[in-house]
């Protein structure tokens, strides 16, 4: 998935904030999908203005 990341400072003040920042997103995406759980595999990009490529693997529920 891609995300416009904002320009936010607080968001980047460490790196556990950035990636929870990112998990957020790829979980939201995935709600959004109809799938049940998204974990994070890397992000490209992720700098404050910039447009990120986020990759997640879907884990299904059973």
């Amino acid at each position: 998935m891609t995300h416009a990341v904002p320009d936010r400072p607080d968001l980047w003040s460490s790196e556990h904030w950035r990636l929870n920042y990112f998990e957020n997103r790829a979980a939201e995406h995935a709600e959004t999908a109809g799938e049940d759980y998204a974990e994070l595999i890397s992000v490209s990009d992720g700098e404050p203005g910039c447009v990120a490529t986020i990759t997640y693997r879907v884990v299904t529920a059973v």
